[in-house]
Order: structure tokens, then sequence, then C-alpha cells
């Protein structure tokens, strides 16, 4: 059946780049360590940048039959980051959001500025994190084990390796986590050329 042998090669190719990912997770950490990491940082249209790839998420959120919403306080903000680093970042929060929610559910994009800083914001009604584990998201292969989450396991690196990313910006990020009720991630990135 040819529709049968599509899934099998699509989960193939799934199972594929989730190994190259984590094997790039496990080599990014690696450089961090070594203090070998450096950005490659330039001065880009941060709106631009994340209403690409907001774009990229709409058929899953189809798929998903997820509410999906992408907003920004501005049309426009020139924000020095490396690119590739930072949509690493945005790519493993907005993925996290979408495994964590399920159908009828909402994942919000947002991006607001004060001046001084960049803020990115992801806001799901997902399953949530129960609150004595959701300082446990940051710590390296950390696996929240339970029948909670069980079905959604991951890795373990990737929000630890979207912090040290934005720290290595000068930048942070916030979790606010509320179990069956919805997760926030706040990315902050410094303006100006404080970083990079």
């Amino acid at each position: 059946n040819n529709n049968e042998q599509k899934h099998l090669f699509e989960t193939m190719l799934r199972n594929g780049q989730r190994l190259l990912r984590l094997i790039n997770q496990l080599l990014d950490l690696s450089k961090l360590e070594s203090g070998k990491m450096t950005l490659q940082s330039r001065p880009e249209d941060i709106v631009r940048f994340l209403q690409e790839i907001a774009s990229s998420y709409e058929s899953l959120a189809v798929y998903k039959q997820i509410k999906y919403f992408f907003y920004s306080q501005v049309q426009e903000l020139i924000v020095t980051f490396d690119h590739d680093k930072l949509e690493d970042v945005i790519h493993n929060i907005l993925s996290n959001a979408f495994k964590f929610t399920n159908k009828d559910g909402q994942v919000i994009l947002h991006f607001k500025t004060n001046k001084k800083s960049a803020i990115i914001t992801v806001k799901d009604t997902g399953i949530g994190i129960p609150a004595n584990l959701v300082d446990k998201v940051f710590d390296r292969f950390y696996q929240i084990d339970n029948s909670h989450t069980r079905n959604y396991e991951g890795s373990g690196l990737g929000m630890a390796l979207a912090k040290e990313l934005i720290e290595l910006h000068n930048g942070r990020v916030l979790l606010e986590s509320e179990q069956g009720k919805g997760t926030t991630d706040t990315v902050i990135l410094p303006l100006g050329r404080a970083h990079g």
C-alpha cells in the first residue's frame, strides 16, 4: 500500500531528523562546556525572523487542530543576534508547545519590546508541568518521568541548551507552568551591542 509506505518513510525521516538534532545538541553542549561556542551575530529584523519561524508551524496546527497565533507589538525591530542559534531556541520552544498541547488547545507566539529588551513569548494551553518539576526543565538529560508526560518524552536536552544559548546572548529564559493549564516560555534578549 502506497499510503503505508509513505507513512513508514515519513516516520523513518522524522526519526533520522530527531537523531541528527540530538547529535547536534550534544555537539553544541560540548562546545559550550569547552568555551569554544561563539556567536555569529548580525543585525536583523527580529519580527520578520519570527514570522518565518511561525509560518512553519501552521500546517502542524491545522493537523493537530490547535488554535495558533503570532502577534507582534511592532512591525519591525533590528536586533543583533545569531540567526541559527536563536532559530534553534525558538523551534525548540514552539515544538514543545505543540507537543504538549492537545486538540482544541491554543499556542500563541508573541513579540514585544520595552526599549531595553526584545521579549519573545510562547504561551500554550497544554498539559503543563508540576510546580515541583519546573526548575528541572533546564537540567541537562533530566526527564520529567511520570504518566502525565511519558507519551511526550524527548531527549531532555532542548531547554537546557536553549537556556545556555540565550545566556550566551546575555539574555534570559523564563518558564512558568501550571499542571493542566499550560506553559509560558519567555526569551529576553538585550537590545544594543551588549551581546554577540
